[in-house]
């Protein structure tokens, strides 16, 4: 029986062997990850220190997260059978970058000074050379030569401005393009590098066509947003999206879109606020008016009416306890991870633990 059993778990782990060799580099550097978490659960159950029902869930749960990440759904076997995939490959321009370093500094003086000596010792041969080159340049139609050159600067100033700026913006659109042939570690700067040339070939065209029109911050934001926001997306960059979204706070801005007499209640206000001109206030002082729009930000105000707080947070936290009873291991996963303050006995609240100042974790280091 024993026999049968190695065989058949030799036969799925071939068969795993040959469906991971599916899996892309990328994606099998994504799953080792959870090949190393499997073998972990399956060394603490064969210590004892892990039930046979917690480790079947814990697989399943490593299974599942594994499947999102490949985009198809693969077995325990799959990723066990998984191989370690190829190192990353440096882009040409990655070695560019290390051609110089910390280690390299001195073989890079060597070559200075070496360059050095012989630029010294081979010093009047070199002048020789340079006085016959000049006799030779002597000998060429100097002033026909500038004649030309100006004349090819007339030329260029010649062409409509309109003809430049359109190779402005096409400039803008093949650097974010090429961006996305790179390795995305160094294509998302050349791609940030489209998007803020583009800001400024909006504002050579705005200074070219509309010289005397005051400067319209609704219509260059609005543009530069509805340009920046796709490519955030294309790169899936947080980098492109903040400036995306700087763009689209400064053409419509919170404050600019509300009427003076507007209330705003900053419910938040204890965790830093939600409005960007929020600060605390008291109870005795409880508001205050910015831009014409009168401010309240009490802490913690849900306090003056605890009976009906505490009904209204019991019916958002009710559906949640059945869950984790089930699965406690649901704590890791949204939206439950937000809302954890303290977990094993240390805070993994940031904000929190910063006003109790206390050091803070993280749920995934206590996991």
């Amino acid at each position: 029986m024993r026999l049968v059993h190695s065989l058949l778990l030799i036969l799925a782990l071939a068969a795993g062997a040959a469906q991971a060799g599916d899996f892309s580099d990328e994606q099998a550097r994504a799953l080792m990850k959870y090949q190393e978490r499997i073998r972990c659960v399956q060394e603490l159950t064969a210590r004892g220190l892990m039930s046979s029902t917690e480790r079947d869930r814990a697989l399943e749960m490593y299974r599942n997260e594994a499947s999102r990440v490949a985009g198809r759904d693969v077995t325990v076997y799959d990723l066990l059978a998984l191989a370690k995939p190829k190192p990353y490959e440096l882009s040409p321009l990655q070695k560019l970058a290390g051609l110089i370093d910390a280690i390299d500094f001195t073989w890079t003086l060597s070559v200075l000074l070496i360059a050095g000596s012989v630029l010294y010792l081979a010093w009047g041969w070199i002048e020789s050379t340079l006085k016959l080159l000049g006799r030779l340049v002597d000998l060429l139609p100097i002033e026909r030569i500038k004649k030309l050159l100006v004349r090819l600067i007339d030329l260029l100033f010649e062409v409509p401005v309109v003809v430049w700026e359109v190779l402005l913006f096409a400039l803008c659109a093949a650097l974010i393009w090429a961006g996305t042939l790179l390795n995305p570690e160094i294509g998302v700067f050349l791609g940030l590098t489209g998007c803020l040339l583009l800001m400024g070939v909006l504002a050579v065209v705005k200074r070219n066509h509309f010289p005397n029109k005051p400067h319209d911050h609704f219509r260059f934001s609005a543009f530069l947003f509805v340009a920046w926001a796709p490519v955030a997306v294309l790169y899936g960059s947080g980098l492109i999206g903040f400036f995306a979204v700087l763009a689209m706070m400064n053409a419509v801005g919170f404050m600019a879109a509300m009427r003076p007499g507007a209330v705003i209640i900053d419910v938040s206000i204890d965790q830093g606020g939600c409005v960007e001109t929020s600060r605390p206030t008291t109870l005795r002082d409880p508001t205050f008016v910015k831009h014409g729009v009168a401010h309240y930000c009490v802490p913690n105000f849900t306090a003056l009416v605890a009976r009906t707080a505490s009904r209204a947070l019991s019916n958002v936290v009710r559906p949640y306890l059945p869950r984790l009873a089930d699965d406690p291991s649901a704590i890791f996963e949204d939206p439950l991870r937000s809302a954890v303050v303290v977990y094993e006995g240390k805070f993994v609240n940031q904000q929190i633990a910063a006003t109790h100042q206390r050091e803070a974790a993280t749920l995934e280091d206590l996991r």
